[in-house]
């Protein structure tokens, strides 16, 4: 089942008998059948109709709103959506410190695996001595995740981790895109501003997968419980950045289908262009 991006400003989302209809101006440009759609995401500017609304919550699809840069807003959900069950428990679960405190080093593990398979499948292509090197230092790191008595402890070694891969992909990513560290709100390179976009979509994919199965996108184990953070999301999307975020900007990349003139650079930061958006939502 496919998820619905509309990020055309003057679009509009409607509703007609069992399909949703994306339209811009007065030409349709995509008809869906709305069982064949699992979860729709939105640019703030778009128009969506309330009798789409309706439907999504009926349906249990979740609708999020972003910006123009990728930036989440908030979801839609219904109330078939709410297992408070299921929350009671997660609940307690988040307060039970050795089950979280295993939960993380295993996040955290899986996490770093894939970055350093991320790593090394390019480094094969284009040795260079400081990715080896970066190589190395997360290797070093890596036993010592299992060993970690605290959550704190296990976010330092996370940080550590992150360094170490985000200086080594700077040096892997085509010349004119180099940069020395991962930069958010707002992005400061043109990677960046592609991670930062990437990172929203997963985001909004896992958010939707937890809203399905009934789950407290709130209430997560190795990020921290607190007001406006979907913890649970941001646990569960850790693992994937690399795997399906970061290849895929590489991807993008090294076949030139993004370059540097999908890119704007303006006084508070860099960020793809319409066009660009575009390439890098319908290659996900």
């Amino acid at each position: 089942m496919p998820s619905l991006y509309i990020t055309e400003p003057s679009a509009r989302l409607r509703k007609d008998g069992g399909y949703f209809v994306v339209e811009v101006g007065e030409e349709v440009v995509q008809k869906l059948s709305i069982e064949t759609v699992e979860d729709i995401t939105v640019l703030h500017c778009v128009n969506v109709s309330s009798h789409v609304l309706t439907e999504c919550m009926i349906h249990s699809i979740p609708v999020s709103w972003i910006s123009n840069y990728g930036l989440y807003y908030g979801s839609l959900w219904g109330l078939k959506t709410v297992d408070i069950e299921k929350h009671m428990q997660q609940f307690l679960m988040a307060n039970d410190f050795e089950f979280s405190l295993q939960v993380s080093k295993v996040m955290i593990m899986a996490k770093a695996r894939n970055q350093l398979t991320i790593l090394r499948r390019y480094h094969r292509k284009d040795t260079k001595p400081e990715v080896a090197a970066k190589i190395s230092d997360m290797v070093a790191l890596l036993p010592r995740i299992s060993t970690a008595h605290s959550i704190n402890q296990l976010r330092g070694f996370e940080g550590i981790l992150s360094r170490y891969y985000f200086e080594a992909l700077g040096s892997i990513v085509p010349e004119g895109f180099a940069f020395t560290t991962r930069t958010k709100r707002p992005p400061e390179d043109p990677f960046n501003a592609m991670l930062g976009l990437g990172y929203s979509m997963l985001f909004n994919e896992v958010l939707a997968s937890v809203m399905h199965v009934g789950l407290h996108p709130f209430v997560g184990h190795m990020h921290a419980i607190r007001r406006d953070h979907a913890a649970l999301v941001s646990d569960l999307m850790e693992e994937w950045r690399a795997p399906i975020v970061d290849a895929l900007c590489l991807s993008l990349l090294t076949k030139k289908m993004i370059t540097l003139e999908h890119f704007n650079r303006v006084e508070h930061g860099c960020y793809l262009t319409k066009e660009g958006r575009k390439i890098l939502l319908y290659q996900s």
